[in-house]
């Protein structure tokens, strides 16, 4: 510090600061070994070399799945990444042949879920798990002290063994566009129920097999004040053999699909969520009032007509009273449209639906 006319003057204000540079580093052939090497379980050796192989960032490789997997055009695609908000398109990572085969042996491994795991893990690696590991690599290896932290950073770069040629860019990325399988359609089948959810069509579609076709969701809302919120980009998980998620962004929510052996459990991280769907039906189709086994149980009895002057005997049926509106009684002449009713009944199955909104407790 300098004085100054009584103030005291700063020595270096006027010093300008020099743009900051990249920290990239190519690793030689014997660098990469040597790290590969100095790791002792496989696990996680298979972790790094992805990181090496990819270039990807830590927590990519963390959570990359089957889904994310593409081994055709050889890439993963994430369409929940870092920079989702301000790109608004999905995050591609070209695969090295190395890669491709170690993605294929992990996702005949792992079918579900995180690909990378450690030795007793079935969640995957955790951010504290990664860093621990490679803070016990750095140790082992102090002559690349500089080295492995930028490993850990996810921004080492790798030279030849990156270096794809144009056209396979090209052609993958064109491929993504076009809609083919980078993010394949991802279909559930529990209970006679089918889901499948295409997700580059932004497309959800529900059959059961006695009905065929019962709805094709094509939007998902969230309820304002006034209006319905359309959330626009979302992605699709297989959250063991009996859920199908739906996760969307901006905001952030969950929607579970659960088939059953006669019903179809949909529930939603938000209490304000709203489907928007078509229901495909023919003639043979009708919307109907299915009877409430939850109701009032009642017995409707015959007059005694028959039975004192024909000798016949007394028509007694069991029923229930419906919940909602049981004073009432509804006749239509022709096909019926009313918000009372949820229900679909198929007249060549003799099989009905209720589909009637059950709001959470």
């Amino acid at each position: 510090m300098g004085f100054s006319r009584g103030h005291w003057v700063n020595p270096i204000k006027r010093v300008k600061k020099p743009p900051q540079t990249s920290r990239s580093r190519i690793l030689t052939q014997a660098e990469r070994k040597e790290i590969l090497d100095a790791i002792p379980d496989e696990h996680f050796r298979q972790f790094v070399f992805a990181m090496q192989e990819t270039g990807a960032r830590p927590s990519e490789v963390r959570r990359v799945t089957a889904n994310n997997v593409n081994l055709e055009l050889g890439i993963w695609v994430f369409f929940d990444h870092k920079t989702m908000k301000k790109t608004g398109k999905p995050r591609v990572i070209y695969l090295t042949p190395a890669m491709v085969d170690l993605s294929r042996q992990l996702m005949e491994k792992y079918p579900e879920g995180p690909l990378f795991r450690g030795p007793r893990s079935k969640r995957g690696f955790t951010r504290n798990g990664i860093r621990c590991r490679f803070r016990n690599l750095r140790r082992r290896l102090p002559h690349l002290k500089g080295v492995v932290p930028l490993i850990q950073c996810g921004i080492i770069t790798k030279g030849e063994s990156m270096r794809l040629t144009i056209g396979t860019m090209v052609w993958a990325w064109l491929t993504l566009m076009a809609g083919a399988a980078t993010d394949p359609a991802t279909t559930l089948s529990r209970h006679g129920w089918t889901i499948t959810a295409d997700v580059p069509r932004g497309v959800l579609s529900i059959s059961q097999e006695k009905l065929g076709p019962v709805l094709v969701v094509t939007q998902f809302h969230l309820r304002g004040r006034q209006d319905l919120h359309p959330l626009k980009t979302w992605s699709v998980e297989k959250a063991g053999p009996e859920q199908l998620s739906v996760l969307t962004q901006a905001p952030r929510t969950r929607w579970v699909f659960e088939p059953q052996e006669n019903d179809l459990i949909v529930r939603s991280t938000s209490a304000d969520a709203v489907l928007t769907a078509k229901a495909p039906a023919s003639q043979d189709r009708l919307v109907a009032r299915l009877l409430d086994t939850q109701g009032v149980p009642v017995e409707w009895t015959g007059t005694g007509e028959v039975v004192g002057s024909y000798q016949g005997s007394w028509t007694r049926n069991r029923s229930f009273l419906p919940r909602r509106n049981p004073e009432c009684m509804y006749f239509a002449l022709g096909p019926v449209a009313s918000p009372l009713f949820h229900s679909l009944f198929d007249r060549k199955t003799d099989t009905a639906r209720a589909l009637e909104m059950h709001k959470a407790p």
